[in-house]
Parts: C-alpha cells; sequence; structure tokens
C-alpha cells in the first residue's frame, strides 16, 4: 500500500456525502490515485464494516455477481467498495442498480475511470494532488523535494511512486532529463497489479477501454500542447473516418473515461490532457502515420484564429 498523503479535504467531503447519499462514483485518470483515496473513505464512512470487491480481480462478467455476494455476506456490511469498475462497466452499473434496489440499507463507493451513468449516481472526479502535497508524496518516497518533476507529472500519485523508485539509483537531474521519456523512466516491476507497474501501462489500460473512434480522436488531439474547444477540435482532427457529427459525442466519451478533461470558463467549454496521457496519444498518432496531416490542420487552425484576432478577411475557402 502505497503512502497515503493530502487529500484531507476530499476524504472529508465524500466521508459525509455517504451519509446523504447511497451510491458514489469516485473518478478520475489512471494512477490518479482513486483506489487509495477509496480505502482512506471507506475506513472513515464505515469502519469495520465495509466490503470491497476489485472488479479487475473477477474472473470475467458471470464471476461478478457471486464474488460481490460473497463479499456482502456479513450481515454487518454497510458500506459496498467497488475499485476498478471500468473494468466490466455495463455489468457493475447493472448489478449495482439491483444492490441499491434490494438492500435500502446499502451504500456503494464505486471506484472508475468510467461514470456508471445509473440513477442517484453522485461523480466525483479526482484531479492530481496540487504542487505541495505532491511533493510532500515525493519526499515522503525518496527524501527529496522536487516541485519541477511533481509538475511535469501533473501531480498523479503513480507517477511520484514511480519516479521516486528511479531517484534510489538517479540523481534528482537524471530523474528530470529522463521524463523526456517517461514511459521507459516510469517502470517499477515490483509492484502490484500489472497496470500499476508502469505508467504506459497504466495509460494503456485506458486506451484499451476506448472505443475506436475515442482512440483516434485521443491520438489527433495530442497536437493541442494546453486547452482546447469543441470548434478546434472538430477543425483539427476530424476527416471521413471521425465526422463531424460524432465529434460532440466522442469527446464527451473521452471526458467520461477520464481521458480528457472539462473546464468551463467565461468563454465557454475547454478540453485538456495530462501530458502523460498527451504523451501516450503523441505516440499512437506516429503509430497511424497521420502526425504531419494533423500537425498541418493544427497550424492551419491557429492562423485562422490568429486572422480572426487581428480582422484580417480570410482568404475564400477553406483554411
Amino acid at each position: 500500500m502505497g503512502a497515503f498523503v493530502g487529500r484531507r479535504a476530499e476524504v472529508a467531503e465524500i466521508t459525509a456525502l455517504l451519509d446523504r447519499v447511497r451510491l458514489v462514483t469516485l473518478s478520475g485518470s489512471g494512477g490518479v490515485g482513486k483506489s487509495r483515496l477509496g480505502l482512506e473513505i471507506a475506513g472513515k464512512a464505515a469502519p469495520g464494516t465495509a466490503a470491497i470487491v476489485d472488479v479487475a480481480a473477477v474472473d470475467g462478467p458471470e464471476a461478478l455477481a457471486p464474488a460481490v455476494t460473497g463479499a456482502l455476506g456479513g450481515s454487518d456490511v454497510s458500506l459496498l467498495v467497488l475499485d476498478t469498475c471500468e473494468a466490466l462497466i455495463d455489468q457493475v452499473a447493472s448489478l449495482v442498480s439491483e444492490l441499491l434496489a434490494a438492500d435500502p440499507r446499502l451504500r456503494v463507493l464505486a471506484i472508475s475511470r468510467q461514470s456508471l451513468a445509473v440513477s442517484g449516481e453522485h461523480l466525483r472526479v479526482l484531479a492530481g494532488l496540487p504542487g505541495a502535497e505532491a511533493c510532500t508524496l515525493l519526499a515522503a518516497l525518496s527524501g527529496v523535494w522536487l516541485p519541477e518533476v511533481c509538475d511535469r507529472l501533473d501531480g498523479l500519485p503513480l507517477a511520484i511512486e514511480l519516479a521516486a523508485v528511479r531517484l534510489r539509483t538517479m540523481s534528482p537531474a537524471d530523474v528530470l532529463t529522463g521524463l523526456d521519456d517517461r514511459f521507459g523512466l516510469l517502470v517499477d516491476d515490483s509492484r502490484g497489479p500489472s497496470r500499476h507497474r508502469a505508467l504506459a501501462t497504466c495509460i494503456g489500460w485506458s486506451h484499451r477501454l476506448c472505443t475506436v473512434g475515442e482512440r483516434l480522436l485521443w491520438a489527433r488531439a495530442s497536437v493541442f500542447a494546453g486547452e482546447f474547444d469543441l470548434e478546434a477540435a472538430t477543425y483539427v482532427c476530424q476527416d471521413d473516418e471521425l465526422g463531424v457529427e460524432d465529434m460532440a459525442d466522442v469527446i464527451a466519451g473521452l471526458v467520461d473515461k477520464s481521458v480528457l478533461l472539462r473546464r468551463q470558463t467565461p468563454a465557454g467549454v475547454r478540453f485538456r490532457m495530462l501530458e502523460g496521457l498527451r504523451e501516450f496519444g503523441a505516440g499512437w498518432l506516429a503509430l497511424l502515420g497521420q502526425q504531419d496531416a494533423v500537425r498541418l490542420r493544427h497550424r492551419d487552425f491557429r492562423l485562422r484564429l490568429a486572422r480572426r484576432a487581428v480582422g484580417r478577411p480570410r482568404p475564400p475557402g477553406p483554411c
């Protein structure tokens, strides 16, 4: 079990929420610390009376209900914690609905990269650790305070823990340089579940959960170094394979699967990817052989915005 640092506000909020509602889903990107936070919340919300099931460890859809029923065997269970729900998201959603209808005393804390999308669900999306907490975690594991490393890792606890392993044998400067190839650097084969032994494997788990269209948009949207909106994504990422009419739904799917982060601004809704997810997408874009074409459309869109900003008339035809 990794060190638990920070997250006091989240623990307090979700523990209090579970006193008022019956289903809370703790969501967020892979490696953001959902499972560890979920266990901390379970200890506060239902000390000694929580049943925990790792859905990813269940042997297929048919084994899900028996595994959960077995965990709920004790009459004193007041909270069911279902971890890694995205592994069997449809089956988990159906089972949770049935369990809540059958037992009015039961509460459920679902931990998933994707929402269950069932009635009564209260979704909480977890972000990376803020700067000071991220540095505190790295210092607790390695004895070194490195804000620049934590910032480049988006405050993701898994990535920080993997970096701490490297700091046992590498200097801080070498680790910082090594982050130019973060997927090669951040590996630890001694960890527990295989999806947590390397950053690339953790992100690859999310990639496998995506539809073909979502994977394609993930790859193409990697050309955006910062935030972008629906207009930008449509101009840069659409073609015959990924139509304009599909764009909003595909983006919504990537938000739901915690690949894209969504932010409401006065100017409208903006999206962005964490750096590790963006680098993974860029690697996929290169494998598809579409880098040049997508980058060209990205350049054209930026020129279009620049012309719009200065009031310069656009040339005839598409930009």
